[in-house]
Formats: C-alpha cells, sequence, structure tokens
C-alpha cells in the first residue's frame, strides 16, 4: 500500500487523472483491471521476475492490447528465467517489433502491416 499510495500522489502532482492505481497481488487484480480497461495501447509489466509468471501476463493482457500496442517488460536480464520469457516474447509470431534495452525490453504487438517488420536491437 505505501508504494502505491506514493505512486497516487507523484500520478495526481503530474495531472495524471486517467489512471488507476490497484493495490493487490497480480493474480487477484491483473483480470478484473484488463476487463474495466477494455482495450489497452501501452502495458508495463513489471510483476513477478519469474518466466512463467511473465508469459502468463502477456498471455492475460494479448486480448485487450490495440493493434499496435506497445508492452514494456521490466528485468529482463534479472535472472535466467527471465532472459528465456524474454527470448519467448522476441520469438512469438505477434511481436512485430522488438527492442532490448538491456534491463527493459519493449515490443510493438500486433501493428496493422500487411508484413510485419522485425526490428531487433540490443543498447549498450
Amino acid at each position: 500500500p505505501e508504494p502505491a499510495a506514493l505512486a497516487t500522489a507523484n500520478l495526481r502532482e503530474l495531472g495524471l487523472d486517467n489512471v488507476e492505481v490497484r493495490v493487490g497481488r497480480f493474480q487477484d487484480e491483473l483480470a478484473p483491471a484488463l476487463a474495466d480497461l477494455g482495450t489497452v495501447g501501452h502495458a508495463f509489466i513489471d510483476g513477478h521476475h519469474d518466466e512463467e509468471a511473465t508469459l502468463e501476463y502477456l498471455e492475460l493482457i494479448r486480448p485487450h492490447l490495440a493493434p499496435g500496442a506497445t508492452v514494456v517488460f521490466d528485468d529482463i536480464d534479472w535472472s535466467d528465467g527471465m532472459r528465456r520469457a524474454w527470448r519467448t516474447v522476441l520469438g512469438d509470431a505477434r511481436v512485430d517489433i522488438g527492442v532490448d534495452l538491456g534491463d527493459v525490453g519493449l515490443v510493438v504487438i500486433g501493428a496493422d502491416e500487411p508484413e510485419p517488420v522485425r526490428v531487433e536491437a540490443t543498447v549498450v
């Protein structure tokens, strides 16, 4: 609850009023939040730093993603499991663009292009 209160205060100070902070476990809060949101244009996944959980979060989010949505994964180099999860995400045919930024990975999923352009880059 303390980090959520800080996040809420920071968002309010920034004037962002279209943001909702929810407190709870991903497995309890993610599906209801997605149902409330409908379509998602951007998602930031920073939950359990675990291969299986990371891939499950993506699968839960995927049906709600708008065409060309971006998904950011935090701590993709955290552990062997997170590195495997990131490679699995990059290997997914539905990922049009994947960018490895070191600790963070960004993908574009389902862009409206006749032939997806695949770009993978690593920033050193």
